[in-house]
């Protein structure tokens, strides 16, 4: 009886190929350039690079060996761990393109990351349009007393905050984005007398103070 064998499967090295002055990575990301260009797609060859995790440095004791399981134990405390990059075949304007035959082992851990890169990115503000109609609010309901001049301050820096600040046109924007502009309006309160006055009366009564 005749033994088949069979081929391990696997990520395969795919042989770089050049067309129209581009050198593409593979044969299939080349037909998906003719397929677009034919059709009047507008996207771009590895147009951009997302940095998924950014470097950092491992402090704690740690205990590696090689990658190939030969040598001994070392201890890489400090040691500089690279960051983790992501670059899409093809980038439009909206939308991406992946083109994998047989992806690495890598591709799906970066693929996850990348989905996760997406939904931190995509957290809508109104930017000014937003902004002036908290502001028209907060300046009425000042004159007609139902605030003090502190308060409205207040409404303005939260009313910046929250509309992702003086945008031209309602933006996508990061949670770091906007963690960084509410620790500006934080650190700008708290340079106001009557925000110190407000936080010492809180802590000796227990009870917000209105000024």
């Amino acid at each position: 009886m005749r033994s088949r064998r069979y081929k391990k499967k696997g990520p395969v090295r795919s042989k770089k190929v050049v067309y129209d002055g581009i050198t593409f990575q593979s044969g299939l990301e080349k037909y998906m350039y003719i397929a677009l260009k034919k059709a009047g797609i507008k996207a771009k060859y590895e147009g951009a690079t997302y940095e998924l995790i950014p470097s950092f440095n491992y402090n704690k004791p740690c205990y590696e060996r090689q990658a190939n399981g030969k040598g001994e134990y070392k201890n890489r405390s400090g040691k500089a761990i690279r960051n983790i990059k992501y670059t899409p075949d093809f980038v439009g304007s909206d939308f991406i393109i992946e083109c994998k035959g047989r992806p690495n082992e890598s591709f799906p851990i970066r693929w996850k990351l990348f989905k996760r890169y997406l939904m931190d990115k995509n957290i809508k503000v109104l930017g000014k349009d937003g902004l002036g109609m908290f502001l028209i609010g907060a300046d009425t309901f000042e004159h007609g007393g139902y605030i003090t001049k502190h308060e409205q301050l207040m409404c303005e820096k939260l009313a910046y905050v929250l509309c992702g600040g003086n945008l031209s046109s309602p933006t996508n924007v990061t949670e770091q984005y906007l963690l960084d502009i509410e620790r500006e309006a934080f650190l700008s309160l708290c340079g106001e007398p009557k925000t110190l006055e407000r936080i010492k009366h809180m802590l000796e009564k227990g009870k917000p103070l209105r000024n």
